[in-house]
């Protein structure tokens, strides 16, 4: 007991010395501690980005104010030692496959199949918690990754064909797309969620000019995906790669259209997230000597205007050219109703997968050899 009240008095000092930091930028110590909570799992530019986020003003502080107040939240919050926990956004125990879902009232939880084929809900699994989504400078908790709801234990588990016509239904209702199209967008949906079973995966890529409905497609599309993650391609390529380093799900790009050739960060992050086991490497500027690793694997689905002028990337492409809809029947807006069917569809694949986990066997593909395919989409 006597240890425990001397810790209680260490943190209590602190905080006060936080609080006293805190309050020269017109903000309090239990906010900030609340915000580190959120995201100690990242490295200290991440966590101060998002401490800036919510109040700007924090911008203006000095090197050494930065510097001590991110030492204060890491001892006050315990991670200055060994962490407790591991946040993941999905993974695999004893062959079951466990998946984040955010329920209608805000919680994180993992959602799983039982023996008896009943979806269960946990909050921890061993040392395992639910990754977060971060929070704007308004509190709202910003939707940048699409996750199934609570809502999964009670959809009906559809059977393969049923799934998949829904899937195309669905996305013919948003999107005016050829038939060979259409079945090649809704297969690569299903493809996404079960993308750990192979160690190649292509890229979807829509493509055309401004006005076409490139982006239309890829995003009725790509909310189908698993956990979409945004990432807007003028946007900070190294967010990109710590929020897909993260949450592992599809990679939205838009506008990808760089013209920075070879050398460009993304291309070459791209390049090496076709295949497993290529690592993408940073350097810290301030920190030569220090390197962050970042695993670049997973599907992604790409908008763009222009072709890359990579070759190889483009080797690494299934792409569908968009054209302008003369289809009165196509929604300008994507509305409420679309985002009700999304999510429903959502929760239907994500339950489809969870009871079909262990049935799919990542070995046994279809030979496309003779078709003129590049290689590597084989």
């Amino acid at each position: 007991m006597k240890g425990r009240t001397s810790e209680d008095k260490r943190v209590s000092v602190l905080k006060s010395e936080l609080s006293e930091i805190a309050e020269a930028y017109g903000s309090f110590a239990e906010e900030l501690i609340e915000i580190h909570r959120g995201c100690w799992e990242h490295d200290e530019d991440y966590q101060w980005s998002q401490i800036c986020s919510a109040y700007p003003a924090f911008r203006e502080a000095s090197q050494s104010d930065k510097e001590r107040i991110l030492e204060l939240l890491s001892k006050i919050n315990g991670k200055e030692d060994e962490r407790k926990f591991r946040r993941k956004a999905y993974f695999i125990k004893d062959g079951r496959l466990y998946l984040e879902i955010l329920t209608k009232d805000g919680e994180y939880q993992f959602a799983y199949q039982d023996d008896k084929g009943q979806i269960n809900f946990v909050d921890i699994v061993d040392d395992i918690i639910p990754v977060e989504l971060p929070i704007t400078a308004d509190g709202e908790r910003a939707g940048i990754v699409k996750l199934p709801d609570d809502g999964i234990s009670t959809c009906r588990l559809l059977e393969p064909p049923e799934l998949l016509e829904k899937i195309k239904r669905h996305i013919s209702k948003y999107c005016d797309m050829q038939t060979l199209d259409m079945d090649i967008s809704s297969y690569y949906v299903l493809f996404t969620w079960f993308w750990k079973k192979v160690n190649t995966r292509p890229y979807l890529r829509f493509i055309a000019d401004t006005g076409k409905g490139k982006t239309r497609m890829q995003e009725v599309t790509g909310d189908l995906c698993f956990y979409p993650t945004t990432a807007g391609g003028s946007g900070s390529f190294s967010g990109m790669f710590r929020t897909h380093q993260l949450w592992r799900g599809t990679l939205i790009i838009d506008e990808a259209d760089t013209r920075e050739g070879k050398d460009s960060r993304a291309i070459k992050y791209l390049n090496l997230g076709f295949q497993d086991g290529k690592w993408f490497i940073l350097s810290d500027k301030k920190n030569p000597k220090k390197q962050e690793v970042f695993n670049p694997a997973g599907p992604k689905v790409i908008a763009m205007r222009e072709h890359f002028r990579d070759n190889a990337l483009e080797s690494r492409l299934i792409s569908i050219t968009a054209h302008e809809t003369t289809n009165e029947d196509i929604k300008p807006l994507l509305d409420a109703e679309y985002e009700a069917e999304t999510r429903e569809l959502r929760n239907e694949i994500a339950r489809f997968v969870l009871a079909h986990w262990r049935d799919v066997d990542g070995s046994k593909m279809i030979d496309f050899r003779g078709l003129g395919l590049e290689p590597r989409l084989r």
